[in-house]
């Protein structure tokens, strides 16, 4: 549950937030919670002022001098974050700035030091329902009226950036309060701060609008219709929603004093804290995780390996128990076998060898001639076929020809004739 502060001429109301919505608070506040502070005063005051471009400290130092200037007897002040221009160099460093502040600031304190309370947020209706007048389906310059229990408010946007607001205390009566806006929109033509080629102000009325269109219209001042997401479904009461805004975020800046939000900050950062250890010790048991994930994945595969040579070895001594049953070593076995695929099975074949001896027998062989004698046997490695039978050559024609070919008579098979 949230509690917010709502100050006004009619005095201070506090409401909480439940799941039901807003309900009124009939009895004190927790001083243990912090509240939010909605303030709708006649003493809201904005003024603009124009600065040499200046950058950094140099900056901020003669922003806090006019805002001293200008509102020096109360804390709640600040130089609005609204942006004067498009250009880069009127968003790194303005000259034109908007001043905010609220003089009374005694009954703020009284109320809050009354009760104990500590801050969590300070949100005027001028800067509220700026921030709802700056819908981008609304025009960049109009009259935002907001008729309340407190009076009737009036916020004057030029190019969505709050220039005058006023709060006049008319209650209740729809004629009085259209006579105030056409009165309001003609000081604002009178003064010149209408834009150029502007005659007539859209207005916008966070209320029964229909009550105030015929005096409007009148005065040729055409209604705007409401922004997402009430255009569809209008509140009966227009503070609910600026309660609501306050909750989630202030538009242009915070106007509290850090004084009076000291123990709102320290509970705020000590959650930051909280939250920031609990990511670190998930981060921390997420890679404690991971490595024993990785751990217990080697060590499945030395398992594995194990088994693996295991059943490997199994193998082996059931082949060595096979071959001890013929009777034989293992190792004459082992030899037997290695003789036999480097030596037996890989004989070149009897009969291909007398192919290949025909064949050559056959080629220019002399009339009469026969085969006499015939001797077999395996040439040793890097050996030619009938070595001794080829002509000598000489070391020039050896190294210009080291793979002469054999003469026709003589084969080419690795037996020797």
């Amino acid at each position: 549950m949230k509690t917010l502060l709502h100050l006004s001429p009619a005095g201070p109301q506090y409401w909480s937030k439940t799941r039901a919505g807003w309900q009124p608070l009939n009895s004190a506040p927790d001083p243990a919670q912090p509240v939010w502070v909605v303030t709708d005063l006649a003493e809201e005051s904005l003024a603009e002022i124009e600065i040499p471009r200046l950058f950094g400290s140099s900056r901020a130092a003669l922003l806090d001098r006019q805002l001293a200037m200008r509102f020096p007897d109360t804390p709640y002040r600040r130089c609005l974050n609204i942006p004067h221009g498009s250009a880069l160099v009127e968003r790194l460093a303005p000259t034109q700035h908007t001043l905010f502040g609220i003089p009374i600031a005694h009954k703020i304190d009284e109320e809050l030091d009354a009760h104990n309370l500590d801050v969590a947020a300070l949100c005027p209706t001028t800067l509220l329902l700026t921030d709802i007048g700056c819908h981008r389906t609304l025009p960049p310059h109009l009259l935002v009226v907001l008729p309340s229990s407190a009076g009737l408010r009036i916020l004057y946007l030029k190019n969505r950036i709050p220039t005058l607001t006023r709060l006049t205390p008319i209650l209740n009566d729809a004629k009085a309060q259209a006579e105030e806006i056409i009165r309001t929109h003609r000081y604002l033509a009178h003064t010149r701060a209408l834009p150029a080629g502007t005659s007539h102000l859209g207005i916008l009325i966070l209320g029964p609008a229909k009550e105030y269109s015929a005096a409007l219209a009148q005065a040729q001042l055409p209604l705007l219709p409401l922004p997402p997401p009430w255009d569809k479904a209008p509140p009966t009461d227009w503070r609910l929603p600026l309660f609501d805004l306050a909750l989630r975020k202030q538009p242009y800046g915070q106007l509290a004093p850090l004084a009076r939000r000291t123990r709102y900050m320290a509970r705020h950062l000590s959650r930051m804290s909280l939250t920031a250890a609990a990511l670190v010790l998930c981060s921390a048991l997420t890679a404690t995780g991971l490595k024993a994930l990785d751990l217990l994945e080697t060590r499945r595969n030395h398992d594995s390996g194990q088994q693996h040579n295991q059943r490997l070895q199994a193998d082996l001594n059931q082949v060595e128990q096979r071959i001890a049953a013929f009777g034989v070593e293992p190792e004459t076995m082992r030899r037997a076998l290695e003789l036999d695929d480097h030596e037996i099975a890989n004989a070149p074949a009897f009969n291909q060898q007398l192919h290949q001896l025909g064949e050559a027998l056959g080629q220019g062989r002399p009339a009469g001639s026969s085969l006499s004698r015939i001797d077999w046997h395996l040439l040793a490695a890097g050996s030619k076929p009938c070595e001794k039978y080829l002509p000598a050559t000489s070391p020039e024609m050896a190294g210009s020809n080291p793979t002469s070919p054999p003469p026709a008579d003589t084969s080419s098979t690795p037996g020797t004739p």
